[in-house]
């Protein structure tokens, strides 16, 4: 590229120049080598000069693309690569890249690791009990398959939540923004539309006062969307839900459904992986129950001056 553009200058400036003698010699009757021994000079020193010109311009891509084609990938080897404002913004667009790039391969090996970790208790108790049913005659096939369903259903859950938890961690990559709770409340409520009206469950909103957080979005939606899931599914049939919040603190008050049928319909996101994420996110989950009733406090805090390390 660099040469191209330098023939392509060069080429025009000797136009320039033979327009120029011809103008003097066809119209002004003009000639004299001294004046076209300048022109030469001037052309040259022009020409050496476009040519630094390109130099320290193309420098810089070029040590971008040996940065590029030498996969470096630690700090140290970094290149400096000064150049143009163009050139620092790609600069900085390719670490960022890198950066997020060896966070991927983190995060997948890191995946892996949890879920070998996680799963490796779950998945012995189903051999152990598949061992059992071979060499026992007598083992009941009824509580064999009812025992195989719950541990079938405690590795289904391990693995919502180690998903769910890694999502989160990808979203705070994001950019932070500002949020309305009162509006994505009320959003939660409409995505949960069929399971209150199935289970003719109202829900009674008092907001002393809207109110916005910063945070990262995606993420904390999840969260809400986890917790109003729990609430929703679990909450007794042809009852009301109560929700009184004022800025920053979110209350829920719903009548407990023991029969059990939510569960069918639940993401098993439990309360204990949601308050793993709070510190996180900045939040405060609490929940407490009696004979009726289940109370769930949502404390959030703004994310402005509170950074968060994954």
């Amino acid at each position: 590229m660099k040469i191209e553009i330098l023939i392509f200058i060069s080429l025009n400036a000797l136009l320039a120049i033979v327009l120029t003698l011809a103008y003097l010699f066809l119209f002004k009757g003009f000639f004299d080598w001294a004046l076209i021994l300048a022109f030469i000079v001037i052309f040259i020193i022009f020409m050496a000069l476009t040519y630094i010109f390109l130099e320290k311009k193309f420098n810089a891509l070029h040590c971008l693309i040996e940065f590029a084609s030498s996969h470096a990938n630690k700090k140290g080897d970094i290149p400096i690569c000064d150049g143009s404002y163009e050139v620092k913004n790609l600069r900085d667009a390719m670490l960022e890249l890198i950066d997020t790039n060896e966070y991927l391969c983190q995060q997948k090996q890191e995946l892996f690791k949890e879920a070998a970790h996680e799963l490796k208790s779950p998945i012995g108790v189903l051999k152990a009990r598949l061992s059992l049913y071979e060499v026992q005659a007598d083992a009941s096939k009824t509580d064999f398959i009812n025992a195989s369903k719950e541990d079938i259903s405690i590795i289904t859950s391990k693995l919502k939540e180690l998903l769910f938890l890694k999502s989160i961690e990808w979203d705070m990559q994001q950019q932070k923004v500002m949020l309305n709770m009162e509006d994505n409340c009320k959003i939660m409520q409409e995505i949960f539309a069929p399971i209150l009206m199935k289970k003719n469950v109202g829900v009674d909103s008092h907001w002393e006062e809207g109110f916005i957080i910063y945070t990262y979005k995606e993420a904390m939606l999840k969260v809400i969307q986890a917790i109003f899931e729990n609430i929703f599914i679990h909450t007794k049939a042809n009852s009301t839900i109560l929700v009184d919040a004022k800025p920053n603190v979110i209350k829920i008050k719903n009548e407990i459904d023991f029969t059990g049928e939510g569960a069918l319909f639940s993401s098993h996101i439990g309360i204990k992986m949601i308050q793993r994420l709070s510190t996180k996110l900045a939040y405060e989950y609490t929940t407490k129950s009696d004979d009726k009733y289940f109370y769930s406090t949502l404390v959030l805090h703004d994310l402005k001056k509170q950074e968060c390390v994954i």
